[in-house]
């Protein structure tokens, strides 16, 4: 199983729920500042390229934030994601990843110490929270192919492909890993939903020029540019734009929305 380090893990889970809540990343900037955080946009970005240390602190504030804005309080061990494995600290000096077993102990205030489990391979692995494929203790040390109790569809019309012939250990494995794989990925949003986060000052102040309320313009947003204003003013000034930039495009955005407001009047 691929290992990687924790913070390329929280950096992927925060980037996939920024997207998956519809989030932008000064929104999570500016939640961060609730916390005594000084985040900024740049911030948040080392922290989904996994450039940014993982420190508890950091992590205690991204939980905070990341489950305030996305409606549900989340644990340090939803910050690692998918992650089954990690790069460091190695077991027992054989360079053998650190399983997600382990971290999430110490996560839980036990004893922070390596046991037999640790140090045997991982064959397969868990969706976390829902045991799809029947490991129990009787079948723990049986043939993949028979701890497999609950097959994919597509596995099994795969089976059926080949005349009926059973699959292979490793062909079994193989398939496990990729429905894990996919079903870690995070649901795509209905092309109607519209998610609401904190406004910005911008916008707050351009809902009150507009006499419309901060729901309102952030609606009249994603039904003219499919996202928010804060995002469609950074995404046409550029992320390394000057404040006066955004100024001005700021400007052009209100001015677009009143228009749209009037047409719909």
């Amino acid at each position: 199983m691929e290992s990687t380090s924790i913070a390329a893990a929280v950096g992927a889970f925060s980037r996939a729920h920024r997207h998956q809540h519809g989030l932008t990343l000064e929104a999570i900037a500016r939640c961060s500042r609730h916390y005594g955080a000084t985040w900024s946009v740049s911030s948040v970005q080392a922290i989904e390229e996994g450039r940014a240390a993982p420190t508890l602190p950091s992590l205690l504030t991204l939980a905070l934030v990341l489950g305030e804005l996305g409606g549900e309080p989340l644990t340090l061990a939803d910050l690692l994601g998918s992650t089954e494995a990690f790069d460091k600290p190695a077991i027992d000096g054989t360079g053998q990843p650190a399983p997600r077993a382990l971290v999430e102990r110490a996560l839980r205030g036990e004893p922070v110490a390596i046991t037999d489990d640790d140090r045997r391979p991982v064959l397969d692995a868990r969706i976390r929270g829902n045991e799809p494929f029947g490991r129990t203790e009787e079948t723990a040390d049986a043939p993949v192919s028979q701890r497999l109790t609950r097959v994919d569809p597509a596995l099994e019309s795969a089976v059926h492909a080949r005349g009926g012939a059973p699959l292979s250990d490793m062909e079994m494995s193989d398939a496990l890993d990729e429905l894990v794989e996919q079903s870690q990925q995070p649901p795509e949003p209905e092309d109607d939903e519209v998610i609401i986060v904190p406004p910005s000052l911008a916008e707050t102040r351009a809902a009150k020029k507009l006499d419309i309320s901060t729901a309102e313009l952030q609606q009249f947003a994603h039904q003219l540019w499919g996202q928010s204003m804060e995002a469609e003013s950074m995404e046409r000034a550029g992320r390394d734009s000057t404040p006066q930039a955004r100024g001005r495009v700021t400007r052009v955005l209100v001015e677009e929305l009143k228009e749209a407001i009037q047409e719909e009047s």
